[in-house]
């Protein structure tokens, strides 16, 4: 669950939609812009700062060299699960994209860059090349 939901004000006013909903306000062109659709909640997208867009392609590249033929890099490539639609910064799914007749219902590497303005002094890293942090999140 989405820590938002669970505070129980926020929680009340909270509607569930499904990603059949979702399809709908999309065909209907009533889906807020820069939005998706994560875990029953439509989410208002973040923007980029170049710091993150720099890193979406560094690891972007170094994804692209990675895997073999039976593996697809995405870019932002929506995925549709149960209860959500995401588009992650980049993705990893089995396959090529022309073996897929609408969009991948799993990955196998879901990336989310997330850049923060004010990086504790512990997180600093003092490097020319760029530094990966992972952080386990509950999956979607």
């Amino acid at each position: 669950m989405l820590p938002v939901l669970e505070n129980p004000e926020f929680r009340r006013r909270a509607l569930p939609l499904s990603v059949k909903g979702w399809h709908g306000l999309i065909a209907a062109n009533l889906a807020p812009q820069r939005s998706e659709l994560i875990r029953g909640v439509i989410l208002e997208k973040m923007s980029k700062s170049f710091l993150h867009t720099k890193l979406s392609a560094a690891l972007l590249e170094l994804l692209q060299q990675s895997p073999g033929p039976e593996w697809s890099v995405g870019k932002e490539d929506l995925l549709t699960f149960s209860n959500s639609e995401p588009e992650p910064d980049l993705s990893v799914v089995t396959g090529s994209r022309d073996d897929y007749q609408s969009h991948p219902a799993t990955a196998a590497l879901v990336v989310e860059i997330a850049v923060r303005q004010r990086i504790p002094r512990s997180f600093r890293v003092e490097t020319e090349s760029p530094q990966v942090f992972l952080q386990p999140e509950q999956p979607l």
